[in-house]
């Protein structure tokens, strides 16, 4: 039975002493009683029976020797198998770190008589987890990439002595760029960020060229180094082992690399360190992109790519104060909208339209300047060199951006408007130039249905304060019903009896004095007020039918001009249904006139709001019928019920037979479509002749009677004869 005992004993001892895990046997006391080889290995020293003492003998003397020295009792307290970490220090000084099993030994009446610890070097992951956490920590910072890159490097070498590292990333041009080179010479950096990305470009460029690790063992004899070997040789360095950062998108954005001392590659714990930092490498190069990104969202224009409103304030400001200040040339150039192109092709067809525009201005300016985008409409030309004379200038951006843009088969004409500031006139500072531009591109923008540019002048900056303060008046004289309605007498032709009344707003004003309605509707569709003046225009001319029906006055319709604007609004016939509820007015007593370009444009939410107020009962009166470019044969589809002859049709219909020959077309197109033709502009007896003998339905214009004030209009009825005021020729 002895024997028995023993052999197992000796089996034990065997297993114990073999075993690739160090092992330590502590008595109660904490004293090492047994270390088998392998943990001697582990602490670098011999563990005799004579000197091996307490347990604390193997620490490292740090601080945390004390958490250590209360865990371990703790532990074995619990008389259960448990896990800790500790910090040693072997023979020559070196630190380790130590992962234990700990198990407690009983006796037969539960007392401790020992303590097993099965030890694990965990140092190399404990390296590992603390390169990471720094590198990680590094990378939640500010710090630009090629400095964690260059602090990745020297944390690789603190762990991995006989390695040195460098981080290689590609530039927009495909070339290569040494961001991370800690012990490496900067001679090899500058030749490194000359090289392109190729099968001949070292270990890190034939890595990123072929996305695929490059090991080369001697780099005196291999050609991949042929133009680089003698950066590194002189510094002992022999062999190079690279591999690829690839992000997330599958693009190679950089590569890693070992430089070594000896003609080797990688042992297994370098590729483990290699295999972790090419993770963190990508992590951060990716980061540095998004941060790229951001900022280049933040200076460029998204779509088009062009720098944007805040590139070109920056670079300007750079300017200021520099001689290339002087040849200064800034041009504004305003793209129109064009109606309907998303409606009919989807919003992703406006922004090709821009796209082509911003290509095509790009190509004409070439390296004379840079184009930018500065809002959804708005480019910009920032010119150092001197350019061509001015005119020269304004006609060749007039020219060359008008030419028609063919896009999904459709032909469109872009419409453009042109601010140019240059010479003394930029004045000294940026705001400045900004702001004399804008007004030349402002006062360009006042012919509103063609092309045109604009120079700024002293002149025009006082025209533009002027514009500034006459907003102003114009939305105060709104808010407060300073604005007025008058009327002008419609009449039937045959018998000259009174068909209605157009309203048309006037506007005088305490300071400006009277303002022309050519002046400030447009001011009022620039201004964003155009919504409350024509509601404040329907709403009067409303009240004042509802005054005429109860006095019994034989005044049967009052029409009201609307702008594009309002047609675009979907809550227009809303608005209209309500102001008839509260005046108390048959629908068919209003009419609501709208130019024939913007009936024309087909704009999907104009002919739907047309439609909806024609089936109530609300009259549709297509205005300056004729000087739009569409087909008449349009007309029939169109929800209108009356027609205006333009007034510049009669202006010489007397004396000019091929145009009297257009009105009568006009109106017996109109009269076949059972629609109420009316001309505008008579002024003369032989005029309204004419138009008689065409059958013409409604005439107004000065002949009769001139737009009258409210209470000049009884008068007036007052004194009409009830037949002709002249007889006609038979």
């Amino acid at each position: 039975m002895n024997v028995k005992i023993s052999k197992h004993k000796t089996i034990y001892e065997d297993i114990v002493r073999l075993t690739d895990r160090g092992v330590l046997v502590l008595d109660q006391n904490y004293h090492i009683i047994f270390s088998n080889p392998k943990a001697e290995e582990v602490f670098g020293k011999t563990l005799s029976p004579d000197d091996q003492g307490d347990f604390a003998h193997v620490l490292s003397g740090h601080d945390d020797d004390s958490a250590t020295l209360q865990t371990l009792p703790t532990i074995v307290t619990e008389r259960v198998r448990s896990e800790m970490e500790f910090r040693a220090r072997q023979q020559d000084g070196k630190d380790i770190w130590i992962s234990a099993a700990v198990t407690p030994v009983t006796d037969k009446d539960g007392q401790i008589t020992a303590v097993i610890m099965i030890l694990s070097d965990i140092t190399y992951e404990k390296e590992l987890q603390n390169l990471q956490r720094s590198v990680v920590c590094a990378l939640t910072t500010s710090l630009p990439f090629h400095e964690i890159a260059d602090f990745m490097c020297r944390q690789i070498e603190l762990i991995a002595p006989d390695v040195v590292a460098s981080v290689v990333a590609v530039n927009d041009e495909n070339r290569l760029q040494m961001v991370g080179r800690a012990s490496l010479p900067p001679a090899l950096a500058e030749a490194t960020d000359r090289c392109s990305v190729g099968p001949q470009a070292g270990s890190c460029g034939t890595a990123i060229f072929t996305g695929e690790e490059v090991s080369v063992t001697d780099i005196a004899h291999d050609p991949r180094w042929a133009m680089w070997k003698d950066f590194v040789l002189p510094l002992g360095l022999v062999a190079c082992w690279s591999a690829p950062l690839i992000l997330s998108d599958g693009t190679v954005a950089g590569a890693m690399a070992f430089y070594f001392r000896t003609q080797r590659g990688p042992t297994e714990w370098e590729r483990r360190i290699h295999d972790q930092c090419c993770h963190l490498g990508t992590l951060g190069l990716e980061r540095e992109n998004a941060r790229r990104h951001i900022a280049r969202l933040a200076r460029y224009d998204a779509l088009t790519g062009l720098p944007n409103l805040a590139w070109l304030k920056s670079s300007l400001q750079k300017m200021v104060g520099q001689p290339v200040w002087k040849n200064l040339t800034l041009v504004l150039i305003h793209l129109d909208p064009v109606e309907g192109i998303a409606e009919a092709l989807g919003q992703s067809s406006t922004d090709d339209i821009k796209v082509e525009f911003a290509n095509r201005l790009k190509e004409m300016i070439g390296t004379r300047g840079t184009v930018c985008r500065m809002d959804s409409d708005t480019f910009a030309v920032v010119a150092t060199r001197h350019l061509e004379d001015p005119e020269s200038i304004g006609n060749r951006f007039i020219f060359g951006l008008s030419a028609p843009i063919c896009l999904h088969g459709i032909t469109i004409n872009p419409n453009v408007h042109i601010g140019i500031c240059t010479g003394p006139e930029k004045g000294d500072d940026v705001e400045t130039l900004l702001q004399h531009v804008q007004s030349a591109l402002s006062n360009a923008q006042m012919e509103r249905d063609k092309s045109h540019y604009r120079f700024f002048s002293p002149e025009m900056n006082q025209k533009a304060e002027e514009r500034f303060f006459l907003v102003q008046a114009l939305g105060d004289a709104i808010a407060n019903n300073r604005l007025r309605l008058v009327y002008q007498p419609q009449i039937r032709v045959q018998d000259t009896r009174l068909q209605g009344m157009e309203a048309l707003a006037r506007w005088t004003d305490p300071k400006f004095g009277a303002i022309s309605p050519a002046r400030f509707i447009p001011l009022a569709e620039d201004a964003n007020l155009i919504g409350q003046l024509g509601e404040w225009s329907l709403r009067t001319a409303c009240q004042q039918m509802a005054r005429w029906i109860a006095s019994g006055s034989p005044i049967h319709t009052v029409s009201v001009n609307l702008s594009a604007i309002h047609f675009h609004n979907p809550e227009l016939p809303d608005l209209i249904f309500r102001i008839l509820d509260e005046t108390g007015i048959p629908p068919e007593s209003l009419i609501i006139e709208i130019t024939e370009s913007t009936m024309i444009d087909n704009h999907e939410q104009t002919i739907r709001t047309a439609r909806t107020l024609r089936q109530f009962g609300v009259g549709m009166s297509m205005d300056d019928f004729g000087t739009g470019f569409s087909s008449l044969s349009n007309l029939a589809s169109l929800p209108v019920n009356e027609v205006k002859i333009d007034r510049s049709f009669m202006n010489g219909i007397e004396r000019d037979e091929k145009l009297r020959k257009v009105v009568r077309a006009i109106i017996q197109i109109g009269k076949n479509l059972g629609m109420t033709v009316v001309a505008e502009g008579i002024e003369t007896e032989q005029q309204w002749r004419m138009l008689r003998r065409t059958e013409c339905d409604v005439i107004q214009g000065f002949y009769f009677s001139r737009p009258l004030e409210t209470d000049e209009i009884d008068a007036w009825l007052a004194r009409r004869a009830p037949t002709p005021p002249i007889a006609l020729a038979s």
